[in-house]
């Protein structure tokens, strides 16, 4: 059984959508979860034994612990801005 304490929900704001929406669950902690998420869809890279612990541009929110957020600009995604939070679920 998952221990639902260290499930971590994905979730993406894509700048002209309407709705946040839900990308990805993760059975890691927030912060790690969000580097996982940034180095496999963002970044196309699978080799999971050489993520970092950070990447630069994540930020924790200031109000709540351990919700982490990351902005994704258009480089990788075409035309629209997008912000990638990770939240505990």
């Amino acid at each position: 059984m998952i221990d639902t304490s260290k499930v971590t929900i994905i979730y993406t704001l894509t700048e002209g959508e309407p709705d946040i929406r839900k990308r990805a669950e993760y059975t890691l902690p927030p912060k790690k979860a969000l580097v996982c998420f940034i180095e496999q869809f963002i970044n196309k890279n699978w080799n999971t034994w050489e993520y970092p612990e950070e990447i630069k541009g994540m930020r924790e929110s200031q109000t709540v612990k351990d919700h982490w957020y990351f902005d994704v600009f258009p480089k990788s995604l075409g035309d629209k801005n997008m912000v990638v939070a990770a939240y505990p679920a």
